[in-house]
């Protein structure tokens, strides 16, 4: 039914935002973070196979691959959310480098 599939598709994306706001950030990665991480993966893997591969005859998809195999082993090796390792994470950082430009503009330079 509409409503079963609005059901299943709904929790897949709020399972999927629980993951996103772990890996997307710009904060420090630790043991307690990864295993969160790694649990809210799983569980949104496990919706994937079940309410996408299975339903509808599909493949893991490679970017769903990197997620699922190598998220959790990328933030413990560079011990940060992937947020910092990309394009987006410089972005919100960008601002800050134009305020301390900014705030040192009216320094001594000698």
């Amino acid at each position: 039914s509409s409503q079963e599939l609005e059901r299943s598709y709904s929790n897949l994306l709020h399972s999927y935002a629980a993951c996103r706001h772990l890996f997307a950030s710009c904060e420090k990665a630790n043991g307690g973070s990864l295993t969160e991480l790694e649990a809210k993966i799983t569980t949104f893997m496990q919706a994937v196979r079940v309410d996408i591969i299975a339903r509808h005859k599909r493949t893991i998809t490679p970017k769903l691959h990197l997620l699922e195999a190598h998220t959790v082993d990328c933030m413990a090796r560079f011990g940060t959310a992937l947020g910092l390792l990309g394009e987006q994470g410089g972005e919100s950082i960008h601002h800050k480098f134009n305020s301390l430009r900014s705030s040192l503009n009216n320094v001594n330079k000698d």
